[in-house]
């Protein structure tokens, strides 16, 4: 209808020039979509980052030229390491992007932050130009805001925090010098939370450019533009939200629009730390006019600037700008946290059996002729491990697609865990904790006997309170919780509460005889309990218990406190006693048909009863099912058998 019209008006010639600039517009949006692959060809995604990007968890994108050009070592690593720390602690996943070994990098390592942060390394200013080259040249690249909101944008992440943004620099309408990240923001879907533009810019004239580049401006919470060091620059600010939750609608508005362009989102630094106005901007003049001097442009051009600023103002701007860089991650994570519960499906995680509890890797060294200070010939072999972990594998491996709550070092270690159980469980709600070790059980074995084991668990204390509290709605609405005496009592206290407020079957797994009276101050919340003998013992007598020789005996002493609960005493060679507060029963094993491993036994045979009990059948028939699970695990060299099925388990 539109070219018609246009044919009254205008001779045929106009029309079709008009016709084929729509074509071509047609053609190039296509061949973008149809590179999209190619673009992911260059990418590699860390293994938390793709799993939180495939079920749609809160994701921020963060620069790494902050750490190779921002600050100086070793502030730059400290605080590399604070800002990934800050998303963790806010409910998101931090995506640090840099180019490293010929790749694009989303989601960085450890190791990999501090060959960034290393000034012995040779580090890359990148923006969107630079990409090819750094990739071709496969040398070390850190990422501007331009191309970090580029990469981030591409790999399905749409909140991005940093510092400030470049712009308009002051003089511009002479030199023409205008930031690579205001086009970048004029043609890519990101929202960049920053405390406004870097205040040593013409901030009038960046804002005239924003406009004409379609980009949304908004600053939280003030109606008045900040200007990096200070929460105000004399410039009314297009528009304001004050919440997280309002800054996510117009995010996910803007994304379902398709308009193409981003949003800036300016946040005025904290008022406590906010450097003299007049005393940064005497320092900003006086580095511009030496860089008219030194003759110094481009790129370079800022990072003077902000090094003699910091200089000038004895060290005052740079701690404003740490401070104001946390301050922006920090709201940053919010608005994805609220993002994500927007875009994700209302009920995605309702329903589903959550597990709280230990991951670990376990190292098992076995040798058959073991000689003590000798180095013994032998066979090492290491497995994910942990009880709360083996649990959830094996529902998962029974297709009950459960939720594991956990936490986990950022290492190599945690990277294996993840890896391994991507396509079993929902490993989402897994805290990594840059500062601390992935839990490890290390064993040596003599003929298949142990003759001595290490273990380095002490960073389940950080699933604390604090940690699980974000994820009381998946507790809320959970078909079943399991936690593992493991983690902390509070830890343990707080969730079953939870739990039996809003009547979620609980099952306490004691894991030894030592940690199992963890459940005395909780005994009256939960369903299920599955102790050996020694851990009956343990908890008996916690609650004022005899020294009986029957286990029936130290039973009564727990119904006694909690009627409603069921007991699974779990009894190796001769099976499984289950109880209630009417009657008990004694199960018999299945016995293998060879000894292999009995790491994972008790996991696999607890998660076997939880699959049954979901699937609706009675208690003894669950109990049966577990025995045969936990055969399956017996007979298999890990501690979850890989080839563990529902149909198995129906035989």
């Amino acid at each position: 209808e539109l070219l018609g019209n246009l044919v009254k008006k205008m001779n045929l010639n106009r029309c079709t020039t008009i016709l084929n600039h729509l074509i071509v517009e047609d053609q190039l949006l296509q061949q973008t979509s149809n590179n999209l692959p190619n673009f992911r060809e260059c990418i590699r995604l860390s293994t938390e980052i793709e799993l939180a990007l495939q079920i749609g968890r809160p994701v921020v994108a963060l620069e790494s030229t902050l750490i190779s050009h921002g600050l100086p070592y070793p502030e730059n690593e400290k605080i590399a390491f604070e800002l990934e720390g800050i998303v963790r602690e806010s409910g998101a996943i931090p995506a640090t992007i840099a180019i490293l070994d010929g790749y694009i990098k989303v989601g960085l390592s450890g190791d990999e932050v501090k060959q960034l942060a290393d000034p012995c390394t040779t580090v890359s200013k990148v923006s969107r130009r630079d990409i090819s080259y750094i990739l071709a040249t496969k040398a070390i690249g850190a990422t501007t805001v331009a191309a970090t909101s580029l990469i981030a944008a591409r790999c399905g992440i749409h909140v991005f925090a940093t510092g400030g943004i470049g712009g308009v620099h002051r003089n511009g309408e002479d030199s023409m010098d205008i930031s690579a990240d205001l086009t970048e923001l004029g043609r890519t879907p990101i929202a960049v939370c920053s405390a406004g533009v870097k205040s040593i810019l013409d901030i009038g004239r960046t804002l005239e450019y924003l406009e004409t580049q379609g980009v949304s401006v908004v600053t939280y919470g003030s109606n008045e533009f900040p200007s990096f060091f200070t929460a105000k620059s004399g410039f009314k600010s297009p528009l304001r939200l004050d919440d997280p939750l309002a800054c996510a609608r117009l995010i996910d508005n803007n994304l379902k629009l398709n308009l193409g362009s981003g949003v800036l989102i300016a946040i005025p630094i904290p008022e406590q730390y906010s450097a003299e106005g007049t005393l940064v901007e005497n320092a900003i003049k006086q580095a511009i006019d030496e860089t008219v001097e030194k003759n110094i442009t481009g790129r370079d051009w800022t990072p003077y600037v902000l090094k003699r600023v910091a200089v000038l103002t004895e060290g005052k701007s740079l701690k404003a700008n740490v401070e104001l860089i946390k301050n922006n991650t920090h709201v940053a994570s919010l608005i994805a946290v609220e993002l994500a519960n927007i875009r994700n499906t209302e009920g995605k995680y309702d329903n589903r059996p959550v597990i709280i509890g230990m991951s670990a890797v376990d190292i098992i060294a076995e040798s058959n002729h073991l000689i003590p200070r000798e180095s013994n010939i032998g066979r090492i072999k290491i497995t994910p491990g942990g009880v709360g972990r083996n649990i959830a594998e094996a529902l998962g491996r029974l297709n009950d697609n459960p939720i594991l709550i956990s936490v986990l070092g950022n290492d190599t270690f945690s990277e294996y865990i993840l890896d391994h159980a991507k396509d079993y469980m929902e490993t989402c709600y897994i805290k990594r904790i840059d500062e601390g070790n992935t839990p490890v059980y290390n064993a040596l074995l003599s003929k298949k006997d142990m003759a001595t084991a290490v273990n380095d668990m002490g960073l389940i204390e950080q699933l604390n309170v604090q940690t699980v509290m974000k994820y009381e709605s998946l507790i809320s609405n959970a078909s079943f919780l399991v936690v593992d005496a493991n983690i902390p009592v509070s830890t343990l206290e707080y969730v079953c509460e939870i739990a039996h407020q809003n009547n979620v079957d609980v099952w306490f797994e004691p894991t030894s005889a030592v940690k199992s009276v963890k459940c005395v101050s909780l005994i009256d919340k939960l369903t299920y309990i599955s102790p050996n003998i020694y851990e009956l013992q343990a908890i008996s007598k916690a609650l004022g218990g005899n020294d009986s020789s029957l286990p029936t005996d130290h039973m009564k002493v727990l119904f006694n406190r909690n009627p409603d609960l069921k007991i699974f005493l779990t009894l190796g060679e001769e099976g499984v006693l289950f109880a209630n507060n009417v009657s008990y029963t004694l199960l018999e094993p299945y016995n293998p048909e060879k000894m292999v491993n009995t790491t994972g036994a008790g996991d696999s045979f607890t998660a076997g009863v939880i699959h049954s009990l979901l699937q609706g059948k009675d208690v003894l028939y669950s109990v049966e099912v577990g025995l045969i699970a936990a055969k399956t695990s017996l007979e298999s060299e890990y501690p979850i058998d890989p080839y563990i099925s529902t149909n198995l388990l129906r035989k």
